[in-house]
């Protein structure tokens, strides 16, 4: 019953077709997450500038990932410019346990949720701050704007990774694990240009930070992310041009079926 497919690249493609669903009915248009407007900063990121720190994202993190984000804070915790983290776990009722592990750990953590409004004194908190976790929804996507390099979970365990553009349209390296099944074609295009690693394991997640906190490894890994996610606009047209053939196509049928009636009923 589907009239046309508007698939984000070839791998999808290949699997339709595969399915018995012929060529005609499929078309790439590219992943429409591309063509979206950016999210802005949110008001709390303002402190960050301040406090001079490099900041390191754990964005969208599964369970069987926090002990990863919490050894790789400790990895780093030792650094000279002792970044802060912002750790965003992808559900909500994952917020106070994985806030529960990371300070059990020994991180000073900071709830978003209980972050002062007033500048002055957010500033305060996060200064001896190691982590300010990610306790409300649809703040991860502006926090990339402040972020130095992001982990992308649901990749380190078998979920297949979460939205990599939002990282890569503000110019931060990325780090993911293996598992990449739902973004690969996007995965594999910041690897080549220098804009993402993959790591094997839990046990490479702190080390592959580090190393885009080098500001000779980050600086030209930033360009080359925002270059990628450049390439991957223009889906919106090509998917308003697909709609706009089905509905002329259905269009001159109905008109065809139309006459046909009329032309009945004469005889």
């Amino acid at each position: 019953r589907v009239t046309r497919f508007c698939v984000q690249a070839d791998e999808h493609r290949e699997r339709l077709l595969a399915l018995g669903v012929a060529p005609a009915r499929v078309v790439v248009t590219g992943s429409l997450k591309g063509d979206g407007r950016m999210a802005e900063p949110p008001a709390f990121l303002a402190p960050l500038a301040a406090l001079g720190r490099p900041v390191v994202i754990a964005a969208s993190t599964h369970a069987g990932e926090d002990e990863a984000v919490a050894a790789a804070l400790h990895e780093l915790c030792g650094r000279p410019d002792r970044p802060l983290w912002i750790v965003a776990p992808r559900h909500p009722e994952r917020f106070a346990p994985v806030a529960t592990l990371l300070a059990q750990r020994g991180a000073h953590v900071v709830l978003r949720s209980r972050l002062p409004a007033e500048a002055g004194a957010a500033l305060a908190s996060l200064e001896g701050a190691d982590v300010l976790l990610l306790d409300t929804l649809g703040e991860l996507a502006g926090c990339y704007h402040a972020a130095t390099v992001a982990f992308v979970g649901g990749t380190l365990v078998p979920v297949g990774g979460h939205n990599l553009l939002e990282a890569a349209r503000c110019g931060v390296p990325i780090v993911v694990g293996p598992h990449v099944d739902t973004v690969r074609e996007l995965a594999e295009r910041l690897v080549a240009a220098g804009a993402a690693v993959v790591v094997a394991d839990a046990g490479a997640l702190g080390g592959a930070l580090a190393t885009f906190l080098d500001p000779e490894r980050r600086a030209p890994a930033s360009v080359a992310a925002q270059a990628v996610a450049t390439e991957q606009c223009g889906s919106l047209p090509a998917t308003w041009t697909a709609i706009e053939t089905v509905l002329r196509e259905r269009g001159a049928g109905a008109r065809d079926e139309r006459v046909a009636r009329a032309e009945a009923g004469c005889r």
